[in-house]
């Protein structure tokens, strides 16, 4: 039967029936293979029926299982899955499985791996029992190093429910992890054991990862000589040492930097996460690298020619940089301009990092772009656009001219969503700048009518209640709007009334006003059911009524002013963020007991060589500084390493302009 045949839906009486009416016939190991698939295929697409087939999938392991190595993985593959609802049944397997690994450690390895990741996967006592004395073998040095590597994982699957039944074998175990660290010399069986211990002291509220200076100067140097995944592990782990002085963090970053060149995504965040680090306990760290800022932008270049997940993440964690560390990055905006096919969520996330990176230098060349995406077809590109040039004009007064004139041409295409997005940002903007783009506000209640969004008719109303002396048709726009007040969103019914009253206190002798104030009041406080709307009405009431000679202090007070680094992340969130780089708490720029449950968050660890450096302004190096620790990235990383995705020259790895160039070839 071909494979093709087997992805279909069987019920597990029939196939036990098949089972039972092939068991005798010759040739039946063929049928019961075949069988056997299609009970895994049953599995895999979630019919869970096929557990009550556990007694025969075990009969068949240890039938057909010494011989021939599909069936035993596949058996293997079963037991993990359903173990947990069949473990009196499970237990059958485990003298099969204890019997291969006797039989095949010394001449088979793969298999030898197959039986300790079984055994490991099922955590039965038994399992457990038989297990432990496997691995304090498998962890030994005479051993081969895939062996080892398998063990040490094992001992990480297990670990947390050994602990509980046997504390001290897993003390036993964690002494031959840690004696592997010390006196092992493969690089990927040493990586192996420190993913394992960082799984365990993450999940252990007792253990903590600990380096040394020698040792983490060993495993940095141990890079070259290992696979990709094991670069990861390694990288991942110098995040447990705590430099004492400014020469080892020095070397490491040395020894690390030309890594943020590598072709594989993962390698390179974990570099630049061990980079960030480790930048903490070097004094003056710009000045001892000068080149890092050019070797970080480089790397984020590389990481934007990526698949659009990749860009996604590289791009969230450049923004964490340039709110926390901006002077670590020598960033050419360009790099982040949007291309015709970017997804949504890359566009949005390019949006961000242009808004950061925009300054008074380059504000022309970010307006004409930012000016052309509001200019495209795409309804939420649009909007989003819009909303980065008002806040562009709040962020940066000495242009904030220029974003107003942006916004004024856009609003006189009359197109609806442009002029909703635009009333949205001008609230802020005549906040900011009291009585200076006028013309704005008029601009838009000429348009008023092409105004139907709830947020941006909620901003308007703000916008008529807050400047009702300046606008002549004011009075008239508000009456419109109060005529079909019921049928509004309760937040547009709020900003309505607080409108009216102001446009009141403000032109208390306009009897249109007055009228337009009691049918307002009278309306809302007896025909409206929403508790916060009444008590506004009423409370307005009562203080109207009251005829306080300050009542227009109180409606409408002097406008605070506005905070432009409320998107600012504390110091604490960013110095635990900068320890998740690469990670999916960096993508949320949240804390991590935010993100995940039961994750232990990482902070920054005292020791003489710590520095609290500013690094927000790009402008923190000295003009002149002669550092006492030379860089040796420039001239002797590239001979070091052996990896030829590595292994390039500096000079072509950060020319920036060709990158965007490239960037720009869809454009």
């Amino acid at each position: 039967m071909g494979d093709s045949k087997l992805y279909t839906r069987v019920k597990a009486s029939d196939i036990l029936t098949e089972l039972n009416n092939y068991e005798k016939k010759p040739k039946s190991s063929v049928y019961r293979k075949t069988i056997l698939k299609k009970i895994i295929i049953n599995m895999s697409v979630g019919d869970n029926e096929v557990i009550m087939l556990i007694s025969q999938v075990t009969k068949i392991l240890s039938d057909l299982g010494p011989t021939d190595s599909e069936i035993k993985q596949l058996c293997y593959f079963y037991l993990t899955n359903y173990w947990r609802h069949k473990q009196e049944e499970t237990l059958h397997a485990l003298p099969f499985i204890v019997n291969d690994y006797e039989t095949n450690k010394k001449t088979s390895d793969n298999d030898t791996c197959l039986a300790i990741r079984t055994m490991a996967s099922i955590h039965i006592a038994n399992y457990l029992n038989s297990l432990v004395p496997i691995l304090e073998e498998s962890l030994q040095r005479e051993i081969s190093g895939k062996i080892r590597k398998t063990a040490a994982y094992a001992v990480a699957e297990i670990f947390n429910v050994n602990e509980k039944r046997d504390p001290e074998s897993n003390r036993r175990l964690l002494m031959l992890l840690n004696d592997m660290l010390a006196e092992e010399d493969d690089a990927s069986v040493v990586s192996a054991a420190l993913s394992a211990l960082r799984e365990i002291t993450d999940k252990s509220d007792t253990l903590k990862l600990s380096i040394d200076s020698n040792h983490a100067v060993k495993l940095a140097n141990s890079l070259t000589g290992c696979g990709e995944w094991s670069q990861v592990s390694i990288l991942s782990s110098l995040l447990s040492f705590i430099s004492q002085d400014l020469k080892t963090a020095a070397h490491l970053i040395d020894t690390v930097l030309p890594y943020l060149q590598s072709e594989n995504s993962s390698i390179v965040l974990n570099a630049l996460k061990v980079v960030v680090y480790l930048s903490h306990y070097v004094d003056n760290v710009l000045d001892v690298f000068p080149v890092l800022p050019q070797s970080i932008s480089g790397a984020v270049a590389n990481l934007l020619l990526k698949p659009a997940e990749i860009q996604f993440l590289a791009m969230r964690n450049v923004i964490l940089l340039l709110l926390d560390k901006p002077a670590l990055m020598d960033l050419d905006i360009r790099m982040f301009f949007c291309q015709y096919d970017d997804l949504l969520y890359i566009k949005d996330t390019k949006l961000e990092i242009i808004f950061l990176l925009a300054c008074q230098e380059n504000m022309d060349m970010v307006l004409a772009e930012l000016q052309e995406y509001a200019l495209e077809i795409d309804v939420q590109m649009v909007r989003k656009s819009i909303r980065a040039i008002g806040n562009l004009a709040v962020k940066i007064d000495a242009t904030s001219d220029k974003c107003v004139s942006v916004l004024a041409d856009l609003i006189s295409n009359s197109i609806p969503y442009v002029v909703e997005e635009v009333a949205i940002v001008a609230r802020d903007i005549l906040r900011k700048y009291p009585g200076k783009f006028d013309h704005l506000t008029h601009l838009l209640v000429d348009r008023v009518d092409l105004i139907t969004e709830p947020e941006s008719k909620t901003s308007i109303i703000w916008i008529l209640g807050e400047y009702s002396s300046s606008i002549s048709d004011s009075i008239y726009l508000l009456k419109k709007y109060a005529a079909n007040m019921l049928e509004e969103p309760t937040e547009t019914q709020l900003a309505l009334l607080t409108a009216i009253i102001k446009a009141h206190v403000c032109q208390p002798y306009n009897k249109e006003l007055q009228g337009l104030v009691e049918n307002t009041l009278k309306d809302v406080t007896q025909n409206t059911n929403h508790p916060d709307l009444r008590e506004r009405a009423y409370f307005y009431w009562r203080l109207l009524s009251a005829k306080l000679p300050n009542a227009i202090d109180i409606i409408k007070p002097r406008l605070l002013k506005l905070n432009t680094e409320t998107d600012a992340l504390s110091p604490d969130v960013c110095e635990e963020l900068n320890l998740c780089i690469g990670t999916l708490a960096s993508i949320y720029l949240r804390p991590v007991s935010q993100v995940f449950r039961h994750v232990k968050p990482d902070r920054l660890v005292d020791s003489p060589a710590l520095v609290h450096q500013d690094l927000k302004s790009p402008q923190v190096r000295a003009k002149v500084r002669r550092s006492t620790i030379r860089s040796r990235s420039s001239t002797t990383t590239s001979q070091q390493l052996g990896n030829p995705s590595i292994n390039r020259s500096r000079s072509s790895s950060f020319k920036l302009d060709e990158i965007v160039k490239k960037l720009s070839l869809k454009k």
